[in-house]
């Protein structure tokens, strides 16, 4: 087993990612606070979300991602047609949220560190997952390999209003 960090050569950075990405090397590891401390530095240094994926690729039949997110770079709503996923939130708090098919928010639970830790979502849901705090850890579970067919975006969602549709989510959050 090896124990992921960045100081050995575990891990090898994804430069094709839309986030900041980093793939083991190994199938059998494990990591501790050391690398959930290190991939908060770099999605601070850099300003970006970040994430170090547990398996060597994306033809993994499990995947397993550590990912830091802030506020800002919120991932947009999205329906995986035909894989379940799951969160356990590390560190800060997260929403996890449920659209109806037309966009209105359904249904909700805020993962924090001191009460929810845990949330699955079957395939075929609308979510998404805000953070809530400055920023979250959380590590996200979903079968592999990945397909890129199997994520669907809502046409409801428009990107050019993408700070808009954070304020209308947030003020239905009881939250804010």
């Amino acid at each position: 087993m090896k124990k992921l960090n960045f100081e050995d050569d575990y891990l090898f950075e994804d430069i094709n990612a839309k986030s900041t990405s980093f793939f083991a090397k190994n199938e059998v590891n494990y990591f501790s606070q050391e690398l959930i401390n290190e991939i908060i530095e770099i999605g601070i240094r850099k300003n970006c979300n970040s994430r170090v994926c547990m398996h060597p690729n994306s033809e993994s039949k499990m995947h397993e991602m550590l990912i830091y997110q802030t506020e800002e770079n919120f991932f947009p709503p999205k329906k995986q047609l035909s894989i379940e996923k799951s969160f356990l939130l590390l560190r800060g708090e997260i929403a996890i949220c449920e659209f109806e098919e037309t966009g209105k928010l359904k249904d909700y639970v805020i993962l924090d560190e001191s009460s929810n830790l845990f949330c699955r979502v079957p395939a075929g849901v609308i979510h998404m997952d805000l953070t809530i705090s400055d920023f979250s850890v959380h590590l996200e579970s979903v079968p592999g390999p990945y397909i890129k067919e199997d994520c669907q975006f809502p046409s409801w969602y428009n990107e050019n209003d993408r700070e808009n549709f954070l304020l209308n989510v947030k003020s239905k959050l009881n939250k804010f």
